[in-house]
């Protein structure tokens, strides 16, 4: 290869690598480097660093290389910023790897947790029940009163009548099974007496679905529980299980094993963040 030959070369990477360069800083996340343009990063480091760019500045400084010869490349601070600001976007692309990995594993559970509607008739073990029922004890309470209570229910004969009852009143055929064959139900309910109850129930709602995820169980917010727990018959659970006051339905966490691939998510409706700054 010519020196002719060279610096076109070098100046043409320079170009593919200028081009990415300056689509990764105008991007909020950072993607990395295609590998064709790691090799022309590697192939401008390595000129920079060697006999061959110092031959050849010093040729264009004397006045030796054609006067028509694209030379950005031999502009010595031109090179030098673009390989410091390639050694600053990989620091960065290290750092959000970083944060991504463990980016956090409460947020990518978050967003990874979908509505099961399919269960398989296993029961989960007892131990992964109560784990998920005491991370719902550590949601957020309205002026830390924790007035809202969970039912745990894995008897089949009580899940089998709380799905009958929750089907008639949801006015579908008797057939039909609202808590999709989920074995176990958690039942969240709201002290009455307290006015944040409702808003309290629903975060221990979301506490419940988040943890049943992070074990591998699959989970599903239903309603009527309200319903429910204004009849008589279920108040009377109440009286039996020794639960005192008044108490309103907040809703089940139906609960087990998923007997479906996880749905995937649905796109983000646009306009519901409203930035004020």
């Amino acid at each position: 290869m010519t020196q002719l030959e060279r610096i076109a070369a070098m100046e043409q990477a320079m170009l593919r690598v200028q081009k990415t360069v300056d689509a990764l800083c105008a991007a909020p996340d950072l993607t990395g480097f295609p590998d064709a343009v790691e090799a022309d990063i590697a192939a401008l480091e390595a000129y920079y660093a060697g006999a061959d760019w110092k031959r050849d500045f010093a040729d264009d400084e004397a006045g030796i290389l054609p006067r028509d010869l694209p030379r950005g490349v031999l502009s010595e601070d031109g090179l030098y910023h673009l390989l410091e600001t390639i050694d600053e976007l990989r620091a960065r692309l290290r750092s959000q790897r970083q944060e991504d990995q463990g980016m956090n594993e409460v947020i990518q559970s978050l967003k990874t947790r979908r509505s099961i509607r399919k269960f398989k008739p296993d029961l989960p073990p007892k131990a992964d029940i109560a784990q998920i029922v005491d991370a719902g004890l550590y949601a957020a309470n309205g002026r830390g009163k924790q007035a809202v209570i969970t039912i745990a229910v894995t008897d089949k004969a009580l899940r089998d009548r709380i799905a009958s009852d929750n089907c008639r009143i949801g006015g579908w055929p008797a057939d039909f099974d609202p808590f999709y064959g989920a074995p176990v139900i958690l039942i969240v309910l709201a002290d009455k007496s307290c006015p944040t109850g409702i808003y309290d129930g629903s975060l221990v709602m979301g506490n419940l679905m988040q943890a049943a995820h992070a074990l591998g169980l699959g989970s599903i917010w239903i309603h009527r529980a309200k319903e429910e727990f204004e009849t008589d018959d279920y108040k009377k659970l109440l009286s039996d299980l020794g639960v005192e006051g008044e108490w309103e339905g907040v809703g089940h966490c139906a609960l087990g094993y998923a007997d479906c691939d996880l749905p995937s998510a649905a796109p983000r409706k646009d306009g519901r963040v409203l930035w004020v700054e």
